[in-house]
């Protein structure tokens, strides 16, 4: 029930930007990991999920932490 591929939207440095994201479970959207970090830049900021959305993006959810592993 937990398989919705979605946008996820975030800030960088230079502005909005949007990736992907895959929702796992009921609060657990994975994602490749230059959505959430860039080595030169470090972690980005103000992720929000928008799941199972086609065209324009209306319903989000805000993601409350980011894990990126060592």
């Amino acid at each position: 029930p937990h398989c919705h591929i979605g946008a996820l939207v975030f800030q960088s440095q230079s502005g909005e930007c949007v990736g992907s994201g895959i929702l796992i479970s009921q609060d657990l959207v994975l994602t490749a990991a230059h959505n959430a970090f860039n080595k030169h830049y470090g972690e980005y900021s103000d992720f929000r999920f928008f799941p199972g959305q086609t065209g324009a993006l209306t319903t989000s959810y805000e993601v409350e932490q980011v894990f990126v592993p060592k």
